[in-house]
């Protein structure tokens, strides 16, 4: 009986030594997933919002002194759409499609890249409808170009 109980005991330690450290398996670790680098933007984002201060509204591109800081996009928290329109040059170097943006209401424009060609300087802008804040001390909305 010792005999049987002791053999019983054996094999049964054989099959949980087995299955403990996989003898038999043909089981393989799984590789691990590639690490996948994603860019994330940094440029600016101006929000367009009814009686906005112009300031609020504008930004100064780098021509590459400040990596990221080359590129402008605009967010529209109105309810309509808006358009703007830059009064005397186009700054950037996509195409101008008559030096204007259209943004829905509540989209996000497209990010725009400072052409790194253009003379340092400001660029004002317009919006359809006016959201800027008007009166003494006011201006228009700019983009500025610059080191």
């Amino acid at each position: 009986m010792n005999r049987l109980l002791r053999h019983a005991l054996e094999s049964l330690l054989l099959v949980l030594t087995a299955v403990l450290f996989g003898a038999g398996c043909d089981c393989q670790k799984k590789p691990e997933p590639p690490t996948v680098t994603e860019r994330v933007e940094s440029g600016f984002t101006l929000t367009l919002v009814q009686n906005a201060d112009p300031g609020a509204m504008s930004c100064t591109l780098s021509k590459g002194q400040r990596p990221g800081e080359d590129h402008v996009r605009w967010v529209n928290q109105t309810a309509g759409p808006v358009t703007i329109t830059f009064t005397v040059a186009w700054p950037f170097l996509e195409p101008d499609n008559a030096r204007t943006i259209t943004v829905a209401a509540g989209a996000t424009s497209e990010y725009f890249t400072l052409d790194p060609s253009k003379a340092n300087g400001a660029y004002d802008y317009q919006t359809t409808p006016t959201l800027a804040a008007s009166g003494p001390g006011h201006g228009e909305p700019t983009i500025g170009a610059g080191d």
